[in-house]
Formats: structure tokens, C-alpha cells, sequence
């Protein structure tokens, strides 16, 4: 569902925390509260992730969306350590440093040190002044321009940002370091196909980069482009058979070609690698509710609420599937706690909405319908379950208003026409 509609969608929001890259606890959890706290990247209603799952892994391994920075643990080294070596690069050896020279050398190599301290921290504007005292030194400092676009990309300075890494290309075009980081910021910025051609070029001399797959992978998928992305996801499954994270977008990509089967394969794999990880669940439950498996569904995302009861998502999930039940109570049992957590949820009001109508409480149906056309007065199906419970409420002027304005947007909607006939029948029209 979308959050302008309940127009169907094929991507959800699914993101897995295990089994791929190596990052500190608290920068997992920096990522969550200051990069992806809302994630609309397939149009789905504004879903906030909880910021502090991953914290509850007791392993080291971490991982968030592709669009955040993403670095491969066997391809790369730690930022400190990249700066320190360009450093080094620019610098005489030590026997030949005089000690003026070794007082800036051994100066700049403690602003590394703080730059990254302080990034592990979430204080952006304090680490990227760190790199702007070494950049003074070291102004051709590669590593030290990508730390800096690092701080700019989670201050939402995404310009800046990417200024920084073209100057850092202008000094060294083959570095994979810009090239990669470039590819991030175009992927933030959504512009998906200037994204892939910065991950081509790292392809091109790191074929077996995970990292470059697994971007170009995600850019394709948000670009509908299934089939693609299915090919850069297999080719990085061969090198990281077990990484769940590919293995959920790989599923998503077969639920948009309508391989609900293949999606749900997909999903149980990623299950079987860890079965604890419920992102990967919800991922499940969703191909079983595409697949009509509401029961099954339903079982699965009661397990995923009895540990964390206020996910907002997977509340919306299960309602849906309750609805197809005829469960409209119980469905509405999870609308209400979504509202009572985010009172202006759309798309619980209209699910509500939509459950109240079938019950046949139509005076709060409507209440629901006027809160949600007050933000989106044209929204069709809104206007429809309106036009119905004014109709059996015997409103039959307004229910007309209603019905003619579905009528505009769709002339051959039954329901709309018959609800109209039966007005004017009423109104002896």
C-alpha cells in the first residue's frame, strides 16, 4: 500500500542486520536513527524502523540499507587507517622528518584518530572539521575528502557531499574508495542510473565486489527493472551464498514479476539462516498473505509483534490479512494500535475505514473517510466507502457527491454506478 493510495505495491520495506558487513554497534545504530528513520523508497506508507534491533544481536556484524555508506570488510580498510597511509604518502619517512614536520605528521594523525572517534559518535559537524584541519595539511588527502562527504551525506548536505568526492576523483579517477562513495550519494539522491555507472566502473576492476552488486542490484529493483537486478543478486548469492539481505530483495524482485512462489523459496531460505531475524520473517509473511495464505500469515506476524508488539508495519500487514479473513474486529484491533502510535496514519485510517463500513458502523466509517480526504480529497477509493455509508445512512445527496466525483476519475466503476442509481432512485430522479 502506498502512502498515497491502497493502490497495490510489490516492494516492501525489508531490511536484515546480520550475515553482511562488519560495523560497530553504535554506528549500526547511528545508520538507523539518523539515515533510514523512514523509508519510502517503493512507495509504501512511512515505516519506522526500530533503531535499536540490531544493538540486540550480540555478534558484530551489521547491516543497513545499500543507499547508506557500505563498505566491504574484505575489500576495504578502516577510514583511520586510510587516512594514516595517505598520510604516510605524503609525508618523508621517519628518519628523514624534521621535527617540525613530525610534530604536523603526528598533529594530523590524531585528528584521524578524533575525525573517526567522532563520527562514531553521530557528531558530524565536529569529525568533518577534523578532515577540514587535515585537508589544510593534506589537501590531496583521498580518504580524508571521502570522510568529509561521509559527515556532508548524514548532515543531508548531499551537494556538498558530492562536490567532495569529485574533487577526490579529479586527484585519483581509479579510486575505488570516490567511485563507490559517489555511487552512495547518487543512490540517496535517487538518481539510480548515474549510481550503476559508478558501480560499473568498480565492476570493471573488482568484479566479485559485493558491495558494487549488491548497489547495483538495489538501484535496478527501484527502477522496476526485476530482471536486472535478479542478475547482479545471483552473481553476489555465488560469492556470499548466505547473505539474507539479497536474499529478501532478490524475493521482492520476484513478487514484482508476480513469482510469488520463487519469492516465498527465497524467503524461507533467508529464514533458515536465521530465524531470528524478523525483517526476514515479515519478508515471509508478506509473500504468504500475496500468496493467500492469510492463516499462515497471520501466525507468522503474531510471532514477529509477540517480540516487538508496536512494529508498525507488520501491524498493517496483519490487518490486511484479517481483512481477507472477514476478521474486521481483529483487524481493527491493529488499526487502533497504530493510530494510537501514529494518529495520523493514512493508511490505518483508511484500513478502519474500510473494516467499520463492512460492520456496518457507517457514521464512524465516515468520520475516518473525512480525515483522510481533508489530505487527499480526490482519493477515490476513500470517496467510494464514503458515497456507500452516506448512502446507507440515508444521506442521499451527499452519497451522490460522492459517487459522482469516483465517477469522474473512473466512468465504468460498478459499485459507483449502482450506488448513484440507488440515490437517485431514493431522490425519485
Amino acid at each position: 500500500m502506498s502512502s498515497e493510495g491502497l493502490e497495490e505495491k510489490t516492494n516492501p520495506p525489508i531490511v536484515s542486520c546480520k550475515n553482511c558487513i562488519h560495523f560497530k554497534p553504535c554506528l549500526a545504530r547511528r545508520y538507523l536513527d539518523e539515515v533510514i528513520p523512514y523509508f519510502e523508497e517503493y512507495g509504501f506508507i512511512k515505516f519506522k524502523f526500530d533503531k535499536y534491533q540490531m544493538l540486540a544481536n550480540s555478534c558484530s556484524e551489521f547491516k543497513t540499507l545499500s543507499d547508506v555508506f557500505l563498505r566491504n570488510n574484505t575489500e576495504q580498510k578502516s577510514e583511520s587507517i586510510e587516512r594514516q597511509n595517505s598520510i604516510n604518502k605524503s609525508q618523508k619517512p621517519d628518519e628523514q622528518l624534521t621535527p617540525s614536520e613530525s610534530e604536523k605528521y603526528q598533529k594530523n594523525l590524531d585528528l584521524c584518530k578524533k575525525a573517526d572517534a567522532l563520527f562514531d559518535e553521530g557528531k558530524w559537524e565536529e569529525s568533518m572539521a577534523c578532515s577540514d584541519k587535515i585537508l589544510e595539511f593534506y589537501p590531496d588527502s583521498i580518504s580524508s575528502l571521502v570522510h568529509k562527504s561521509w559527515c556532508l551525506v548524514f548532515l543531508n548536505r548531499y551537494d556538498e557531499a558530492q562536490n567532495c568526492i569529485e574533487k577526490a576523483l579529479q586527484l585519483n579517477p581509479d579510486s575505488k574508495e570516490a567511485q563507490e562513495t559517489m555511487a552512495r550519494i547518487f543512490l540517496k539522491k535517487k538518481n539510480y542510473k548515474k549510481s550503476i555507472t559508478f558501480f560499473n566502473e568498480i565492476l570493471k576492476k573488482y568484479p566479485n565486489s559485493t558491495g558494487a552488486l549488491d548497489g547495483i542490484g538495489y538501484c535496478f529493483l527501484n527502477l522496476n527493472q526485476y530482471e536486472k537486478a535478479i542478475s547482479h543478486y545471483q552473481k553476489f548469492l555465488s560469492l556470499e551464498p548466505k547473505n539474507t539481505w539479497v536474499l529478501n530483495n532478490m524475493a521482492i524482485c520476484y513478487i514484482g514479476l508476480g513469482d510469488y512462489k520463487k519469492a516465498l523459496k527465497l524467503c524461507d531460505d533467508a529464514v533458515e539462516i536465521d530465524s531470528e531475524d524478523y525483517y526476514v520473517m515479515a519478508n515471509k509473511g508478506w509473500c504468504l498473505s500475496l500468496l493467500n495464505k492469510n492463516k499462515e500469515a497471520v501466525n507468522l506476524f503474531d510471532k514477529i509483534l509477540s517480540i516487538k508488539p508496536t512494529h508498525i508495519q507488520v501491524l498493517l500487514w496483519k490487518g490486511k490479512c484479517l481483512i481477507e479473513m472477514e476478521k474486521y474486529k481483529d483487524a481493527i484491533s491493529c488499526y487502533d494500535l497504530i493510530l494510537k502510535i501514529d494518529p495520523y496514519n493514512e493508511e490505518a485510517e483508511y484500513s478502519k475505514a474500510k473494516c467499520l463500513q463492512h460492520m456496518g458502523l457507517d457514521d464512524e466509517a465516515i468520520y475516518y473517510c473525512n480525515n483522510i480526504l481533508t489530505s487527499r480529497p480526490k482519493d477515490l477509493e476513500i470517496l467510494q466507502i464514503k458515497g456507500i455509508c452516506l448512502k446507507n445512512t440515508k444521506k442521499y445527496e451527499e452519497s451522490l457527491d460522492c459517487f459522482d466525483e469516483v465517477l469522474l476519475g473512473e466512468p465504468d466503476n460498478i459499485i459507483a454506478l449502482n450506488g448513484k442509481a440507488e440515490c437517485l432512485a431514493k431522490l425519485k430522479r
